[in-house]
């Protein structure tokens, strides 16, 4: 879940539908910024592109376990890479969806109260 559907293909989502929710209970609000750190540091080592000695390895490993906190004690992510903008994803057990968008179009739930 993102706050601003404009947001949705940034987060990695995908737009053919959009959902308007009301979490249930508790939600957690993290910052995607932190993951993309995360991936920016290891993916070239992971897939063979980069390789990385065992210090420099264990180093972005550090640094990936402290992002990985940042993201999930929803810490802003301080530098902003492109697209430039700060993308927060919730992330709730229960949601209520209160309306749905397709085709520009917005439909909203009828919910009758028994």
């Amino acid at each position: 879940m993102v706050d601003d559907p404009r947001l949705i293909r940034v987060a990695g989502g995908v737009q053919n539908f959009i959902y308007r929710l009301e979490p249930f209970g508790m939600f957690s609000k993290h910052n995607q910024g932190w993951l993309s750190r995360i991936y920016d540091a290891l993916i070239y080592h992971f897939i063979g592109r980069e390789v990385l000695s065992g210090d420099e390895l264990h180093g972005r490993l550090r640094a990936a376990e402290a992002w990985a906190w940042k993201y999930w004690d929803g810490s802003p992510c301080p530098d902003l890479r492109p697209p430039n903008v700060e993308v927060w994803e919730y992330l709730a057990s229960d949601v209520l969806v209160v309306a749905c968008e397709y085709n520009g179009e917005w439909w909203s739930a009828d919910i009758e109260e028994e």
